[in-house]
């Protein structure tokens, strides 16, 4: 590959840091292998504004020549589902451009750093070097075991957290009067970190798998539990007067009318206590686990592995927002209109 052309058009660019020059080229060139998907990141994203400048135009928004085929009344309907397309199309671009700028800007500040020397190599690895071990980490198998094993306990204690509760808001809504025997528990523990209760665990249950699903429990189902019991008793006491009039049983009364209106914040609850499960687990593992993400982070700190430090950070971040999104996306599905109502 021939870097002639790229450093004839960076040559009067020079980064300044300390008592040394450092031209853009040489910056790019030392970087290795890494440099050249962040250059393609770069490109893609300038050619992605491009897209997107353009989509914003009136004439891309609403073709006239296209509106005007179409006789009558279905003009307008036919204007607003093509405009409403292309205004689709311009936030998803909008939405790539922006992520794929932040990505190069973060990438780019990263490098610089490195090369220039302004923190130590043990300190904060260059981008190169962080690349490097991720791919042995793939290629050996050991991310996707430690992912695998943090991914089944979050979703073990997500699935006993939401079942405990929905039973208690559901206990709440059908007999009000149920609240003053354990509210006041509710209230005490939720203002007590998970993390303080670990030293109590490992003793009552040892440092198997059952602490790490009760830290979980205790991280996620708070959120969980206030945001069912706020959709059920905000339901419409209207609905449910109608409902009498139409001879409705209590459970009845529940099933076709207070449990449809909680859905939506029954769904912001869980979604809420997804993210506080990924949370505890990696902090549980950290402190007694012999597998999964938190103890890959902690060992390869004590091993002074920053690299694979930043490889288990990166995997945790995008493994939550890619868990968080996806679930994101059932509740756009499942609740028609979700996205008006602030669920992206």
């Amino acid at each position: 590959m021939n870097p002639v052309p790229f450093t004839t058009l960076a040559a009067a660019m020079d980064f300044v840091v300390g008592d040394r020059n450092y031209p853009l080229s040489e910056l790019f060139m030392k970087g290795g292998f890494i440099m050249w998907p962040l250059l393609l990141l770069s490109i893609a994203g300038v050619v992605v504004l491009v897209m997107c400048c353009f989509s914003t135009r009136a004439s891309a928004v609403l073709p006239t020549k296209l509106v005007e085929q179409v006789p009558g009344v279905a003009k307008v309907n036919a204007a607003i589902a093509i405009a409403q397309g292309f205004v689709l199309v311009r936030n998803i671009a909008t939405g790539v451009a922006l992520v794929l700028i932040g990505i190069l800007a973060v990438f780019t500040v990263w490098y610089i750093v490195c090369r220039a020397g302004i923190l130590s190599s043990y300190v904060l690895p260059s981008p190169g070097r962080v690349f490097q071990s991720f791919c042995k980490m793939l290629q050996s198998g050991e991310l996707f075991r430690d992912l695998r094993i943090s991914f089944l306990r979050v979703g073990k204690g997500f699935v006993i957290d939401f079942i405990l509760a929905f039973a208690f808001g559901m206990l709440r809504a059908m007999i009000p009067a149920s609240a003053g025997y354990y509210e006041y528990l509710v209230q005490f523990f939720k203002n007590v970190p998970p993390l303080s209760m670990f030293p109590l665990l490992i003793l009552w249950c040892g440092i198997g798998e059952t602490t790490k699903t009760v830290i979980i429990v205790l991280a996620s189902f708070f959120p969980m539990y206030l945001n069912i019991v706020k959709g059920f008793t905000g339901c419409d006491r209207k609905l449910l007067e109608v409902g009498t009039m139409f001879g409705y049983t209590e459970r009845q009364k529940f099933f076709r009318i207070m449990l449809p209106y909680a859905m939506a914040d029954i769904l912001v609850g869980m979604r809420i206590g997804l993210g506080y499960s990924w949370r505890a687990i990696i902090g549980a593992e950290m402190v007694a686990a012999s597998t999964g993400l938190g103890h890959m982070i902690l060992f390869a700190q004590q091993m002074s592995r920053t690299d694979k430090v930043i490889v288990g950070i990166f995997t945790i971040g995008i493994a939550g927002y890619l868990t968080d999104r996806i679930f994101g996306l059932l509740i756009s599905i499942f609740l028609k209109g979700a996205g008006e109502n602030g669920w992206n």
